[in-house]
């Protein structure tokens, strides 16, 4: 017995102790870079979305703003060319009738295009989130307790980004 613990003992040194724990940390932050690298992969995918939801909603503003301005420009005009009050007046009512109906429709497919984006972002997000999630959860079984942290901190992302995601909509 005496033989075999000496056996052990000279090919198990300190050094190669250290040395084994100091791969096994180097792999560890290997691992850590790469899935930071992938959270910031994907934090620029969502601002990439985020700026074209803010085109899109520039291009809309534009839109309601060109058709308020026609209209008014087209009350104006026919003020200026009539006399009868009550062909003004006609008209008057008509052309705002028919700016309010359009100002509704432009509000609400402007609501629908929206939510159609938030959804789209949404599932993408889910989508990639199940696919780092899974990923994570291969390359942490290992670890132990790092990951219960690690699903943590990413559903506080998840929750934080949502919640930017609705303030910049405007509906939180």
């Amino acid at each position: 017995m005496d033989s075999f613990m000496e056996n052990i003992t000279h090919k198990v040194s300190a050094t190669d102790i250290i040395k084994a724990n100091g791969m096994a940390d180097a792999m560890e932050l290997e691992s850590k870079r790469e899935t930071i690298q992938m959270f910031e992969t994907q934090m620029k995918r969502v601002d990439s979305v985020l700026s074209d939801i803010k085109e899109v909603n520039d291009r809309s503003l534009e839109g309601i703003n060109r058709t308020v301005d026609e209209s008014l420009a087209k009350i104006e005009q026919i003020k200026e060319s009539s006399d009868n009050t009550e062909v003004i007046n006609s008209s008057m009512d008509s052309l705002s009738e028919r700016l309010t109906t359009m100002r509704k429709e432009m509000e609400e497919y402007m609501h629908a295009d929206h939510v159609r984006i938030y959804r789209n972002v949404q599932a993408a997000f889910s989508e990639e989130l199940t696919k780092q999630l899974e990923e994570i959860k291969n390359n942490t079984k290992k670890k132990g307790p790092v990951l219960p942290l690690v699903i943590v901190t990413l559903c506080i992302s998840v929750i934080n980004l949502a919640a930017m995601v609705l303030h910049i909509l405007g509906i939180f």
